[in-house]
């Protein structure tokens, strides 16, 4: 009888939305069966939200393809701009959004000093 090893996983996929889903704020992928750090990664604008959150763009499924090689765990991609878009835009058609900056300023920089405090 032939032998065999079976492993499971899981990408467990968190997406911070606007109400409206117009605007994706963040979206943080783990993978449980890696050990590692966690990346945060800039992005200028978004192609998910919770409409499609379960599809891979291409930064998504390179990322995913390098967590082991960068010894991460998960990631979270945090938008500049957060207006959620099907096309390749010019950020000079894009509006700083103050709900998004205030979103990265939380997110980041808050977090990094919590982080340096402890």
């Amino acid at each position: 009888m032939l032998k065999f090893n079976t492993t499971e996983t899981t990408v467990k996929t968190i997406i911070n939305t606007s109400a409206k889903e117009d605007k994706t704020f963040s979206i943080t992928k783990e993978l449980q069966a890696l050990n590692g750090e966690h990346g945060v990664f800039i992005l200028l604008y978004p192609t998910r939200n919770t409409g499609n959150y379960y599809t891979d763009d291409s930064t998504n499924t390179h990322i995913i393809n390098h967590l082991a090689d960068l010894n991460f765990q998960s990631y979270t991609i945090i938008n500049l701009f957060a207006t959620v878009t099907r096309s390749h835009l010019s950020t000079r058609n894009l509006d700083l959004d103050k709900d998004n900056i205030s979103f990265i300023k939380n997110q980041i920089f808050e977090q990094i000093r919590d982080d340096n405090l402890r």
